[in-house]
């Protein structure tokens, strides 16, 4: 087996998706369907391989849904200068206590 094999939540995988969100960013978040097409371009694998990277990055908390058909990511510390950009990890935090 090849070390260059993609796994679900691969590097190139996320990458590829977290670039689409970026690439896609409006003001209610990125279509999720536009996010998706973006990055089977890029990872080799098809559908189930994006989405399960997708799954991974909203369980990991990189990214969440402002509502049910776009995808937006979470701020970290890196992106205070983008802040009225982003929700941050902390509003999540409060929003779901």
């Amino acid at each position: 087996m090849s070390g260059n094999v993609e796994t679900a939540g691969s590097p190139n995988a996320r990458q590829a998706l977290l670039t689409a969100v970026d690439e896609h960013a409006g003001d209610a978040g990125a279509p999720v369907g536009d996010v998706i097409e973006a990055a089977l371009e890029d990872v080799n694998g098809g559908l189930g391989r994006v989405c399960s990277a997708l799954q991974q990055l909203f369980a990991d908390g990189e990214v969440y849904q402002p509502n049910p058909t776009t995808v937006r990511r979470v701020a970290t510390d890196t992106d205070l200068d983008d802040a009225d950009r982003w929700i941050t990890a902390d509003t999540v935090a409060e929003v779901t206590r």
